[in-house]
């Protein structure tokens, strides 16, 4: 009996392996490949990435200021392996961005961000967690041009800022944020 559970274990284990994807992006990606040679546009993978799968981001061009919170953009489930969904670079690549943000939503993300470059534009602000903002996890990335993180009640100030952190409402809450190895 033991024997088949783990036998059962090991198949839905090598399934779900299976079913993840690495998809390419580029900031001048288009059409649908997701491929090394054919990359597609992040605001794509945003919208097909599936639990499980890796973003692969290449460099080039800026990738500018992104938000996450429209209702096409995909969540992970989880923190397993094989049920949240990463972003980073593509090995030796380093991809950068003016600004992340993370607008209210009823989603539980379940994304890691690794190993991504912030470079702050005319914005002021590195990423931007606004209202209901759950499970995000962002690792060895670096914020250029900041002072420090910000807590703003209700209506941000811009100014350079790292992180910021804004509640729109008794409602809202920020939970399960990791912010590890950043500077």
């Amino acid at each position: 009996m033991r024997f088949n559970f783990l036998i059962i274990l090991m198949l839905i284990i090598l399934v779900t392996a299976a079913n993840s994807a690495s998809l390419y992006v580029s900031s001048t990606g288009v059409g649908t490949a997701c491929s090394d040679s054919i990359p597609c546009s992040l605001d794509y993978a945003k919208e097909n990435a599936n639990p499980g799968d890796i973003v692969l981001l290449k460099s080039g061009p800026s990738y500018g200021h992104i938000a996450f919170g429209g209702s096409e953009d995909k969540a992970g489930t989880g923190w397993g392996e094989s049920q949240k969904i990463v972003y980073k670079p593509v090995a030796g690549e380093a991809p950068v961005f003016s600004r992340l943000e993370f607008l209210s939503t009823t989603k539980d993300w379940y994304i890691e961000f690794n190993g991504i470059d912030i470079k702050l534009a005319d914005e002021g602000i590195g990423v931007v967690l606004r209202g209901r903002v759950a499970h995000l996890k962002f690792l060895n990335f670096d914020i250029e041009g900041i002072n420090g993180w910000e807590d703003y009640a209700l209506a941000p100030a811009i100014s350079d800022t790292g992180i910021q952190f804004v509640r729109g409402g008794s409602s809202d809450i920020i939970e399960d944020v990791v912010i590890d190895n950043c500077e």
